[in-house]
């Protein structure tokens, strides 16, 4: 277990750390920091919309349990035609990503820019 103490003390080392860098690389790390927790979430949609996908190819329509909204877009999606909603399905998820992928290799560039700086 975890304690308080253990975390005040690892907490302690990591200020003791970050007053190594200037300031100019303590905002260089922050926004890196949040560029790349943004590429996680952008990974993490990228993965998450091939299970509707696969169910699409499946089954021909969707059929999840979930929130309200989720069930109203569900049976929204379901009114059109199966060649409608695979096309759909499959822009989409095209779109995600390209974005996506075209968002990291910036983020690597970025990194490795200002890594040489």
């Amino acid at each position: 277990m975890y304690s308080i103490v253990q975390y005040l003390n690892n907490m302690s080392r990591l200020k003791k750390i970050f007053k190594i860098f200037e300031k100019k690389e303590k905002i260089n790390f922050i926004l890196i920091l949040i560029l790349s927790i943004f590429g996680a979430i952008l990974e993490m949609i990228g993965i998450s919309f091939f299970i509707p996908l696969i169910a699409i190819l499946l089954g021909g329509s969707l059929d999840f349990k979930g929130s309200q909204l989720f069930i109203d877009f569900i049976n929204l999606i379901n009114q059109f035609d199966f060649n409608n909603i695979l096309f759909f399905a499959v822009a989409t998820l095209v779109i995600v990503f390209v974005v996506k992928n075209i968002y990291l290799f910036f983020l690597h560039y970025y990194n490795k820019w200002k890594s040489v700086m």
